[in-house]
């Protein structure tokens, strides 16, 4: 036995040899493309681009659109009727609306369907086929009368051919409806009901300025101005209805109604989309009492070799001692580099540095002010018990910063700015007595003005020659051991730069 089974064993391990040669080569294979692939991973990491820690991080991929929902339900019809010779019927004849829906119900056998008037009223599908050279047979006498107060009593020749869906847009064309594949059946309806997005909130902002015997009303109510103007592209039966909590303007009207109301939502909204950035610098230039703000922002506008900053005097007023200014700063002429400018003539403190972001045609409030109170009235009471005691109405005084801003983007996307602005300084709260009885009087300089300017896309307002005398009390030592109140007075002048941006082109 020993010597018989030798030689098996002298051809298996051959066999068993030869087996793992065949085996080695297809795992070896296998370790050397996962080894490449890894190897391709480690070099595409090491060559990869740097990116920022913060915000937000966005990684190319597979990108999905949004998947257009069929309006008609076209796709749904049978495959033989979607063919370029599923239908063919040219005829020397005048047919109405229903004889032709006749018609095409019994060629293509589905049933099609009219729908007419808002209260979307079926048309009896009870009419007779029509024969090839017969008009109008059949069509009863209600048919008629309902197709004429709809206006839908006008005849066309057929001459159709090609698919369903192609036949059906040409005869809507003709009678402006719209046709949609349904539960097995062709509804074409003459009206429709839609619903479009505004870009704007029901919101009406009033503003009122009083500058001496000059009084100016802004009250922009846009949502009301677009209705009205929607209703004139509306006709009698058509419906509009605006839902201020969804923000959704619902249209029940014909199909050439919706194209045009499309169209001008369209506009509407590229217009109250267009966003802009303003930024507003209010400063306090302290001059000499040898010049004035003109030659100041001459020297500035002279330093800044004239290519960014246009320096334009309005005219002398009568018997002032400056002129009133108005300067454009554009280019790439930054506003820190005017303030060191100006600087240089004068010492200049930042008062009020602010912005804010606003719609075409939506004003902004700007407000930065400083509350203070004071001893308004002072009056004797006597209680019941025959004592005496002060009252005191206190009263409340705001100085600071108010403007209101009204931006309007033209067609060349410059900006009409509309601007309200007032400024006030309380110089001093004086003391008033009376007979025991002491109350206090507001001393305060107010500066207000309102005007409008066209602008460019980011260039920079700059509003000057709001010169006024400020009172400022100081304590200065008096004795060896007293300090006395000292009230000085300086030439001091307002400039204030507005600068409006696009943040949003428009599009077409």
């Amino acid at each position: 036995m020993y010597f018989s089974c030798r030689p098996f064993l002298y051809l298996t391990i051959p066999a068993f040899l030869l087996g793992c040669n065949t085996i080695n080569p297809k795992i070896s294979s296998e370790m050397l493309d996962k080894t490449n692939e890894q190897q391709s991973y480690l070099h595409d990491y090491k060559n990869k681009g740097l990116s920022s820690a913060t915000g937000i991080q966005h990684r190319a991929g597979i990108e999905l659109g949004l998947i257009p929902s069929p309006v008609t339900n076209a796709v749904l019809l049978p495959p033989q009727m979607l063919g370029e010779k599923a239908i063919l019927w040219r005829s020397n004849y005048q047919f109405d609306l229903a004889g032709i829906l006749a018609k095409l119900s019994d060629q293509t056998g589905i049933q099609h369907n009219l729908i007419v008037g808002p209260d979307r009223k079926l048309v009896s599908g009870g009419v007779l086929p029509l024969e090839v050279g017969q008009e109008n047979g059949g069509l009863d006498t209600q048919t008629q009368k309902l197709l004429e107060s709809h206006g839908l009593n006008t005849k066309i020749r057929p001459d159709f051919h090609g698919s369903l869906p192609k036949v059906l847009d040409h005869i809507c064309s003709n009678f402006d409806l719209a046709w949609i594949y349904q539960d097995g059946m062709i509804h074409l309806q003459q009206f429709n009901l839609k619903n479009y997005y505004l870009d704007l909130l029901p919101t009406t902002t009033t503003s009122t300025s009083t500058i001496g015997s000059t009084t100016t009303n802004l009250e922009l109510d846009l949502l009301s101005e677009i209705q009205v103007s929607l209703g004139q592209l509306l006709r009698k039966d058509e419906l509009l209805i605006y839902e201020t909590g969804t923000g959704v303007l619902i249209v029940n009207a014909r199909p050439s109604t919706h194209r045009q109301v499309r169209k001008y939502i369209k506009q509407i909204n590229a217009d109250l989309g267009q966003q802009i950035a303003i930024d507003v610098i209010v400063l306090t230039l302290s001059l000499e009492e040898t010049q004035g703000l003109a030659t100041a922002l001459s020297i500035a506008g002279g330093q800044s070799q004239g290519n960014s900053f246009e320096f334009m005097e309005t005219g002398s007023l009568s018997g002032a001692t400056t002129l009133a200014n108005v300067g454009l700063l554009s280019g790439d002429f930054s506003v820190d580099s005017f303030l060191s400018l100006l600087d240089n003539r004068g010492e200049v403190v930042v008062e009020t540095r602010t912005g804010a972001t606003t719609s075409n045609n939506r004003m902004i409030p700007i407000q930065v002010v400083r509350e203070i109170a004071f001893a308004k009235t002072v009056e004797s009471v006597s209680e019941e018990n025959g004592v005496n005691l002060s009252r005191i109405t206190p009263g409340q005084l705001s100085t600071g910063f108010e403007m209101t801003l009204l931006p309007r983007v033209l067609n060349n996307l410059e900006i009409l700015l509309h601007y309200n602005i007032r400024i006030s300084d309380l110089n001093e709260l004086k003391e008033f007595t009376s007979n025991d009885q002491t109350i206090q009087l507001p001393n305060v300089a107010t500066t207000e003005f309102e005007q409008q300017t066209i602008l460019g896309n980011g260039e920079t307002l700059v509003l000057a020659g709001f010169e006024r005398e400020r009172l400022t009390s100081n304590q200065r030592k008096g004795g060896l051991f007293s300090r006395q109140a000292v009230t000085e007075s300086h030439k001091v002048s307002t400039i204030i730069l507005i600068q409006p941006r696009l943040l949003k082109r428009k599009t077409s």
